[in-house]
């Protein structure tokens, strides 16, 4: 038996994208761990650690590595050709505890080359000294309408000391844009 079965999913995702984890990790997004034990992985409410419990719905994605651990959760290509005023959203949980660690960050980026290089859009640290609990991201793409080939990344980096807790969560990523529909003209 020589026969081959491959399933692969070639085609770009439009707007609106809102993702709340609900049916864990969809076909639209994909986790590297850069060979490291652990990547992003989600985690539901009747499993979470804590006080930590997903903003939205009954999951969220978590990362707990190792000291130096580094992991990317990838979304499919984006087609953000023709949209209007499209807008990244999503949730942080932030812990300001005196155990926490400052050093521990995740950055939202962009690829256009399939990960071979990277724009970085902005950096979220876990401590960020004011916050606790769960803090909602809005990042503004307008940079980005006339690309047809975006992969938005979230690049999870662990460096705090073993004995401080780690784990990062994001909850509900959601890409929105205006409607592209208007009133031209009026005939009374």
């Amino acid at each position: 038996d020589d026969t081959l079965i491959n399933n692969f999913i070639s085609s770009r995702l439009g707007l609106p994208m809102d993702e709340t984890f609900r049916n864990g990790l969809p076909l639209s997004m994909r986790v590297d761990d850069n060979n490291t034990a652990t990547g992003w992985e989600v985690m539901y409410d009747s499993n979470a650690t804590g006080t930590v419990i997903p903003q939205t719905d009954n999951a969220m994605i978590a990362f707990d590595g190792s000291r130096g651990a580094m992991t990317r959760l990838f979304t499919r290509q984006l087609d953000l050709s023709g949209t209007s005023e499209p807008i990244l959203d999503f949730w942080y949980w932030h812990d300001t505890a005196a155990t926490a660690s400052t050093m521990d960050y995740t950055d939202v980026r962009l690829t256009f080359d399939g990960g071979q290089t990277f724009t970085t859009l902005f950096s979220v640290r876990k401590n960020n000294g004011t916050d606790m609990g769960w803090t909602q991201y809005t990042y503004s793409l307008d940079s980005f309408v006339n690309q047809s080939c975006i992969i938005l990344v979230f690049e999870a980096m662990r460096m705090s000391l073993p004995q401080f807790d780690g784990e990062q969560y994001i909850d509900r990523i959601k890409l929105t844009s205006n409607q592209d529909l208007s009133i031209e003209s009026m005939y009374v």
